[in-house]
Order: C-alpha cells, then sequence, then structure tokens
C-alpha cells in the first residue's frame, strides 16, 4: 500500500471513528521492519504502536498548522478570535505544547524518530496506548492528556465563535454525522471560507443582553497600570501596627517570576458594603468589613508583610486588568511562599458578636452539634484540628476503642464538620487557591491554624478508622459510650455529607494526593459538575474561575469577557461542554438557563438548550438518599428519576454539533401530551382524605388515556389487575420518592401526612400530564397538549420539545423543536418501559 493510500485510510479509521482495530488495519496495511531472529515480540509491538504514532502525530501537526493558518486570518479581521489563536499556539509551542522541549518533546522525538531497534525500553509507559500523548511536569504520568482532545477543542470553539461572529446559519445537510477530528474541520474550512465574504457583526450587538458588574466602593484611583506583557502583578505590603493603630499598606508592583517573595490570601468577600477604609499610599481604600479585620489580625507588630490580596491587588474597576490577572491566577498561588486560608474567627481581642455572625443565607450553617459528655477531660480545644489529629494518630488501628478514642473519634468529625460548615468551602474562586499551591495552604479559623493537607489526612484516617456500623452501634448502646451518642448527628448531617464530597476532590486534585485517575478531570465538562455546587456573586466566575484547573491551552479557550451577560457565557459553555463529550450529558446535572429564568420572572431570548450553572447541588442528592423531612424539590426529582434503565437504541450516528443557535443532536420522541393538568395544594386540615381523593382522580383520568389510546391508536399497555398497586405508585410518585428506594428501611412504603406536607408545597402549581399512550410525568416547567416527550442522545433525563409553528413541510429531520420543560416519568405504570424502547431514533434540531 502507497503511503498516500496508507494515510487516507488512516484517515477514515482514526478521525472519522470508523469502527475497526487500528493495530488490526496498520498490521494488515504498513510494511514493518522485520524484528530480529528471536526477540521479544513485546518489543516488536512496540515498534507497530511507534509506527501508529507516528501517523497519528503527522496528521495531527499538520491540522494544527492549518488550523493556525485559518486563526490567523480570522484575528487580522477580528480581534475576537485572539484568544483562539492564543490557545493554539500555547498548545504548539508552550512548555507543554506539542513541539516543546522537555518532557512533552518525548512525544515529537518518538513520533518522527523510531526507537534503538527493538527495545521497547526507550518507549515510556505512557506512550505505549495508540493515542499520542503528552507528560506533564516533572513526567508525571497523571498528567497524560490525548493530544487530539485540544485540537478537537479549538476546532469546535473556533467553529462556535465564527459562526457567532459572522452571523452564519448551518444548514441540516451541513452538519456532520460523526465526531471525527478531519470531518470537523472540514466543516471549519468550509465555513471560514463562507466567512470571507461577509463582515463580522459589531461587539455591541453580540453584547445586546449585557448585565454591566456593578463596581460600586471601588473608588481608589491606582497610580499606574500592570503591564500584561511582563507578567507583572501588584503585592500589599502591610506596615507594622498595633490592633488600635489605622491598617496602612503599599502597593508595590512586581514580576511575577523575579521579584521576591510574596504570601497569598485566600478568603470569602461577604455580601456586605464597603464600611472599613485602609490606608494604601497615603491614600484612603475602602474594603469590606471582613478583609478590614483580617488585615488586622495579619499585620505584625515589628515588620512589614508582603501579601497579595485580590481585592485590592487587582483594579477591579479595570475589565482588561482582571482579565489578564484571571489568567495569571495559577501563577499567582503557585509562585505565592505560603497561601493562608482564612475560615473565619478573629483574635478574642476583637472577636465581635457582628464579627462572628454566619451568613444565614448559606445552606451549611446549622447549629452546631454540642460536645459529647465524654470529651470533658480531654485538654484540647473543640476548634484545634491539628492537636486533635495528633492525638487520635497516638492510637494503633488494630486495638479495641477505650473511653478517650471514641470522645477524640466524635470530636474530630465534630472539628471537621464544623470547618466545613463555613462558607470559605463553598466559594468557586477559593476552590483554586486550595488547589494551586504548591505548598500545602495554611487554614485559620478560630485563632488556629493547621494545614489543608492535615485536613485530608485527618478525614482520611476519620473515614477509614471509624469502627465499622455494627461495632458503633455497639460502642453507642453500651454504658462506657455514651460519648457517641452526640455522633449520629454529624455523620448524617448536611455539611458533613458535603464534606465528604468536596475533600474526596481535593484528594484527587491536590498534588499530594492526585490519584492516577486524575487525568479525567482535566476537561471543561469533567470539572462543572463536581464544581456545581460552589458559587459565585457573579454568574460567569462559576466558568471563569475553571480556567486555572484545565491545561493552560485549554484554560485559554474560555473566554472571559465580564462585559457579555451571563447568558453569552453560559452559551459558550455548554456548546463546548456539549461538543467535546458528543452529548448533552450535563442535562442530568444542571437545569436549563431558561427556566431558572422564568422562576426568577427574568426574560431570556437566548437557546433553549442552554444550561444554567449558577448552582446545583444535583451530585449531592445522587450520593444520598433524602429523608422524608428534607426538602426535596422537583429538580432534584427529576434527576433521581432518571431513565436509568433505557434500552434505547440510538444506532450508529449518534453525534452534537452545537452552533451559536442551534443543536443538532439524536434522539427519539417518545409520544405526545395529551392531558396536562396542575397539581393541587393540598394544605387543609385533611392531607391524607385530599391527597387519597387526588389519587383516585389520576386514576381516573389514567383509565381515560388508556381507552382513548386503544381507541385511536389500536395500542395501549397492559393494566395492572391491582389497583391497590397504581395506587400505591402514583402515591409515592407525587410525593417525589423514588421507586428504587421503596425497599430502604429510611424510606417510608407510604406517604404519610408529614410526608405530603412536607413535600406537596414543592408540587403545588407544577403540570403533571399524560401521553397519548398512556405515559405519565411531572414537568419543570409549563406544558401544552402535543408537547413531544423525548430522550436526547447523551442524557438519561427526560425532555419536553415544542414543535416551531409556522415551519414550512420539510422532514422530520429538518423540523425545529425547542426544549419547554424536563420531566419525571413514572415508570412503574404497565407498558411505559416498552413504550419508551420501542421509540424511532432521528435527528433533532433543537433551538
Amino acid at each position: 500500500m502507497s503511503d498516500a493510500s496508507h494515510l487516507k485510510s488512516f484517515r477514515e479509521l482514526v478521525f472519522s471513528g470508523t469502527p475497526g482495530s487500528v493495530l488490526e488495519f496498520i498490521e494488515g496495511s504498513v510494511e514493518f521492519p522485520t524484528p530480529p531472529e528471536g526477540s521479544d515480540p513485546n518489543n516488536s509491538n512496540a515498534m507497530r504502536l511507534w509506527t501508529i504514532k507516528k501517523y497519528h502525530y503527522q496528521k495531527l501537526s499538520e491540522i494544527s498548522y492549518a488550523l493556525s493558518e485559518i486563526l490567523k486570518g480570522l484575528c487580522i479581521r477580528d480581534s475576537r478570535f485572539a484568544f483562539l489563536h492564543s490557545a493554539l499556539q500555547d498548545f504548539l509551542d508552550g512548555p507543554l505544547g506539542l513541539n516543546s522541549e522537555n518532557e512533552a518533546g518525548q512525544v515529537h522525538d518518538l513520533a518522527t524518530q523510531p526507537p534503538e531497534p527493538w527495545s521497547a525500553s526507550n518507549i515510556p509507559t505512557e506512550l505505549l496506548a495508540w493515542h499520542v500523548t503528552w507528560v506533564g511536569t516533572n513526567g508525571d504520568k497523571t498528567n497524560c492528556l490525548n493530544l487530539e482532545v485540544p485540537v478537537l477543542e479549538i476546532i469546535h470553539t473556533t467553529i462556535f465563535e465564527l459562526l457567532e461572529i459572522f452571523d452564519i446559519d448551518v444548514a441540516t445537510e451541513e452538519a456532520p454525522i460523526n465526531q471525527g477530528t478531519i470531518t470537523r474541520f472540514d466543516l471549519l474550512k468550509t465555513l471560514y471560507e463562507t466567512s470571507k465574504r461577509l463582515e463580522p457583526k459589531s461587539a455591541s450587538e453580540s453584547r445586546r443582553e449585557t448585565k454591566p458588574v456593578e463596581q460600586t466602593g471601588y473608588t481608589y484611583q491606582y497610580y499606574s497600570a500592570l503591564d500584561s506583557t511582563a507578567d507583572q502583578i501588584r503585592v500589599l505590603e502591610i506596615l507594622p501596627g498595633t490592633d488600635d493603630e489605622p491598617i496602612a499598606c503599599r502597593l508595590a508592583i512586581r514580576s511575577l517570576f523575579n521579584d521576591g517573595t510574596y504570601e497569598a490570601l485566600s478568603y470569602v468577600w461577604g455580601t456586605d458594603t464597603f464600611k472599613k477604609s485602609i490606608l494604601v499610599d497615603g491614600k484612603a481604600f475602602s474594603i469590606r468589613r471582613n478583609l478590614f479585620h483580617i488585615l488586622q489580625s495579619l499585620r505584625k507588630t515589628d515588620g512589614i508583610r508582603s501579601i497579595w490580596v485580590d481585592a485590592i491587588c487587582i483594579n477591579q474597576s479595570d475589565h482588561e486588568e482582571k482579565i489578564h490577572q484571571i489568567r495569571l491566577m495559577r501563577d499567582i498561588y503557585s509562585q505565592a511562599d505560603h497561601t493562608i486560608i482564612w475560615l473565619g474567627g478573629f483574635r478574642s481581642d476583637h472577636n465581635s458578636a457582628e464579627e462572628q455572625k454566619p451568613d444565614s443565607a448559606s445552606h451549611r450553617h446549622r447549629n452546631r452539634v454540642p460536645l459529647p459528655v465524654g470529651c470533658r477531660d480531654i485538654a484540647i480545644d473543640e476548634n484545634d484540628l491539628h492537636a486533635l489529629y495528633a492525638e487520635f494518630q497516638k492510637y494503633p488501628a488494630d486495638r479495641s476503642w477505650d473511653e478517650k478514642q471514641r470522645a477524640l473519634f466524635v470530636m474530630l468529625g465534630r472539628c471537621i464538620s464544623h470547618l466545613h460548615a463555613q462558607e470559605w468551602w463553598e466559594r468557586i474562586w477559593t476552590l483554586q487557591e486550595a488547589i494551586l499551591p504548591s505548598r500545602s495552604p495554611i487554614m485559620m479559623f478560630q485563632g488556629y491554624s493547621c494545614l489543608l493537607d492535615d485536613i485530608i489526612s485527618a478525614s482520611n484516617i476519620f473515614l477509614d478508622r471509624s469502627p465499622p456500623e455494627e461495632k458503633m452501634m455497639k460502642h453507642i448502646a453500651s454504658p462506657q459510650g455514651q460519648a457517641l451518642n452526640m455522633a449520629d448527628p454529624i455523620f448524617t448531617s448536611r455539611p458533613w455529607n458535603y464534606s465528604v464530597i468536596q475533600l474526596s476532590m481535593l484528594r484527587r486534585l491536590r498534588p499530594n494526593f492526585k490519584s492516577s485517575n486524575e487525568f479525567e478531570i482535566k476537561t471543561l465538562k469533567n470539572l462543572l459538575p463536581i464544581t456545581a455546587s460552589y458559587r459565585a456573586s457573579i454568574p460567569q466566575d462559576k466558568i471563569f474561575a475553571l480556567e486555572s484547573f484545565l491545561p493552560r491551552y485549554l484554560g485559554r479557550l474560555i473566554k472571559i469577557d465580564y462585559e457579555e451577560g451571563r447568558t453569552a457565557t453560559f452559551k459558550r459553555a455548554t456548546a463546548r461542554c456539549y461538543n467535546e463529550s458528543n452529548s448533552i450529558e450535563l442535562a442530568e446535572m444542571f437545569p436549563f438557563l431558561f427556566e431558572s429564568s422564568m422562576l426568577h420572572g427574568e426574560p431570556y431570548d437566548g437557546p433553549s438548550w442552554v444550561l444554567d450553572f449558577t448552582y446545583s447541588d444535583t451530585l449531592y442528592y445522587l450520593t444520598t438518599i433524602p429523608k422524608p423531612e428534607e426538602r426535596m424539590t422537583l429538580d432534584k426529582f427529576v434527576h433521581k428519576e432518571r431513565d436509568r434503565e433505557s434500552l434505547v437504541d440510538y444506532g450508529t450516528q449518534e453525534s452534537v454539533l452545537v452552533a451559536p443557535k442551534i443543536l443538532f443532536c439524536t434522539g427519539c420522541i417518545i409520544d405526545q401530551i395529551c392531558v396536562q393538568h396542575p397539581i393541587p395544594d393540598i394544605s387543609s386540615n385533611s392531607p391524607i382524605q385530599d391527597y387519597t381523593s387526588f389519587i383516585t382522580g389520576l386514576r381516573s383520568i389514567y383509565q381515560t388515556v388508556l381507552t382513548e389510546a386503544l381507541h385511536n391508536l389500536g395500542y395501549a399497555p397492559e393494566r395492572s389487575d391491582s389497583d391497590v398497586e397504581l395506587d400505591k405508585s402514583l402515591s409515592r410518585f407525587f410525593c417525589l420518592l423514588e421507586d428504587e428506594a421503596q425497599d430502604l428501611e429510611d424510606e417510608p412504603q407510604d406517604p404519610t401526612e408529614d410526608l405530603i406536607r412536607a413535600r406537596n408545597p414543592e408540587l403545588a402549581g407544577k403540570m403533571l400530564f399524560f401521553t397519548k399512550k398512556g405515559l405519565m410525568g411531572i414537568a419543570t416547567m409549563p406544558v401544552e397538549n402535543d408537547d413531544c416527550l423525548t430522550l436526547v442522545h447523551g442524557t438519561r433525563v427526560y425532555l419536553l420539545l415544542r414543535e416551531i409553528k409556522g415551519q414550512s413541510t420539510a422532514s422530520d429531520t429538518s423540523r425545529k423543536h425547542r426544549i419547554v420543560a424536563r420531566a419525571a416519568v413514572l415508570k412503574k405504570l404497565p407498558g411505559t418501559k416498552e413504550v419508551i424502547n420501542a421509540a424511532p431514533t432521528q435527528r433533532l434540531q433543537i433551538i
């Protein structure tokens, strides 16, 4: 086979998603060198794998440099493409890029020069996969990433921005079916040629939905701007003083990599207004009350303290400077000599009740569990985690627990839970400030300090060394185990459950605790779910703050622009995730932005497929079973009741392509709504009686729907002989109880009066619906008859689509729909699974 023919076939196999074995293809089409007689077969495989990597690398290089020429041309015409060109240049020539000279340069060397004859030891283990990979700093195997990922992400992002800026529409026949790199690059080339005949729309037109970020309080005039080409930062120099003296500081401009050491501060800004003032270079500088007391506590009496504080060292009124400094965050925190994390609490000499008041809006702040009786003889402060951890470590893991060890066990868990009840843990910006520092950050809380790595280690020991459940129950039941009577409220509290999730994430991200699977979260679509429950004052920051967690060239693909609104930022992030995963799987974790806007009475004119990344605690509810008295929203129930067992076959043309105005995808339209009705408010003095009447009425409607289905369609699911079983399923479903949880002890088998009172207010006014084939569900938003119950490839959450009116008589594959709601479907009804799994697959266009 000629080299040209081989490249063509290899292109189809590797880049266009054609099924088949790469190794078998190579062995059947490439002439390999003959191995020496008696050589190790494993070494022969090394040469074969090198040959595969060579072709893969050469094609990626060819595409990358062609892409570079396209981006150069686009940047000449419009500066809004600059961030894409920067990302690609970092991919090609950056420290860990395709052509770098360090460890990652092994990729280039091995892909262009064969190893010594039949010496497999000359090829690093991480390069023996057929994917070309790069190796991160110090050869860390956990930093491996398929080189095709960034190339395809840059291609997808360039397609999206080109369509947006030049206002180009993609027709159905132009949307490629497969996800191959070359196929998508061919689409980009076609669109680039089209753009040459068009003029880019103005930046102001693309920002018509912008909500300017409020900067009230920032009145300080900075003497000079930072040089963005020299990686400059400002460092706050806190001058020495005592508590009764005004706080006086200086701002020094430094080169990030060359001008001495500094500390970095991580803290929660707070929601209060600018009520305090300090002196910066002799001028008044207004800051929030929380920061004022932190600086007061950190100030030395006999020397200058140099520290980087974002609220002061970044000119918050200068959008360009904010963007530049956000791009430097990974370096600012990794270069700092120490990072101080301020969780809360001040020295006793200014520990006023006002300063200690928690944020009542935070779900984490609960009444703290009292100290158990058995802890009275332990002379360690309840907030001193370092001392508690050290004392607990003195006990061997394999010995029986005595009174003191059981008490320490409770105190340690209680302390960790209390630490995690602080607001710092739920802010998105503080997450990177815990992960990025090269040294373990110093955590300061209630006058005590410990290392973040100590908290992680203490939590590991706490979770690993806690007695088994049966042993725990025996201890609690014994007279000697009274100290552990307080354990259960700690372990079942929401802060504790959140802390388990977050500590697991920190263990994956902190350098000292990386796992072998750490590379799996090096993409935006994998970061968003595990950071979903973190909050930001500005919604766009939920995306911008993730820039530092990604490989540098993937981070640069996040367009940081505070002058654009939430919709534009979330639309880009949603499109990137859908394209990257070739599915809309993140719809299982987040609501759609139009839903959030409608619930808050806000206007929304964006695409219906855009996700709202502002906040989601779905991960918590996917890993726990809410107690009956705990609030369960319909949003969470929809995710709980997603289609786990669907046997829908989407065929071999599963593909997603997201343009600014339309989502091309594959899915199954299952059925259409024929009856919809609001769920009543059952708030009378007789909830059981009213609820029973409601369920009886639903059964009557269901029977009518089945009769009409049989008459109109000649089909209806087989009915259960037992109305009792039907009523039971309906009763549980409309109290937001899971079908899978019926056998669990913590779940009531039948709705109680307290459960109805707790759950019905969430559903009152929401729409229940029946479909023409007898399916039943609850919609998150208002729906109409003929709305289509749908499963889209890549997500197990049911969607309700509404066909756009006024379309010309077009084929099914070119008709457009809009998402109008998500839905929970009662799968216990007879025939429901059969109807779902029989739905035909088709191409969808969602606007």
